[in-house]
């Protein structure tokens, strides 16, 4: 089975499913998409290292990233992504690292900007909320998205060039990852919030229409 999702202004063909993610309106052929992610076996060592963090390892065009006891990652020239799983992890811790760890690892290989960072349509444009883990990016693309300004990324914000040159945030998926105090905080009508992955107190929110799925210029 093969599942394909638009993201980050990009085709994925996965064999993973990560319903988080839009699905592509129009199947396309796996050759043609910008990133596949299949199932495969992934080393522990890269031969010539060139950068080396706990979890993380990274040679020319090709990096390694592992979150025990969940799952490697190798990310090959910003196009494919193995998945190398623990023998008994769970779909949704899986499907969390895929998308918070691995597609970003993909990512830092292509041609763009990576930011820790939130965005949200203000106007014509985008805004964007950059900060380190649970500083309250979610929090507050949240809040503002009930004042009527809808969340173009959650977490990770991809910036390329448009035509003219200048720098758009790409959409990411139509999602918000909140703690239990920040979603107490939310005053309107939010979808049903589930959790992240086993053990952990954070909830996710797939909100498709408080959502914008194209690319806007940062403002």
């Amino acid at each position: 089975m093969v599942y394909q999702y638009s993201v980050f202004g990009l085709v994925v063909s996965s064999q993973v499913p990560l319903p988080e993610l839009l699905p592509l309106p129009q199947p396309v052929d796996v050759d043609h998409a910008d990133i596949t992610i299949v199932w495969g076996s992934v080393p522990h060592r890269l031969d010539q290292t060139i950068i080396q963090t706990p979890g993380y390892k990274a040679s020319q065009g090709v990096s390694i990233v592992t979150f025990d006891p969940i799952a490697r990652c190798m990310a090959m020239q910003g196009r494919m992504l193995v998945v190398d799983p623990a023998p008994t992890i769970d779909p949704l811790s899986l499907q969390t690292f895929i998308v918070n760890t691995g597609l970003v690892a993909l990512l830092q290989q292509r041609r763009g900007i990576v930011l820790q960072a939130s965005a949200l349509r203000w106007g014509n444009g985008a805004i964007l909320f950059v900060a380190t883990s649970s500083a309250g990016k979610s929090t507050l693309a949240a809040q503002f998205s009930e004042s009527g300004h809808p969340i173009v990324t959650d977490e990770t914000a991809f910036i390329t060039l448009d035509d003219r040159g200048k720098p758009v945030v790409q959409p990411g998926y139509p999602a918000l990852k909140l703690w239990p105090d920040m979603l107490a905080q939310l005053r309107q009508h939010w979808p049903e919030p589930v959790a992240l992955r086993p053990g952990l107190d954070k909830k996710i929110m797939v909100v498709p229409d408080r959502f914008w799925p194209e690319p806007l210029p940062i403002t």
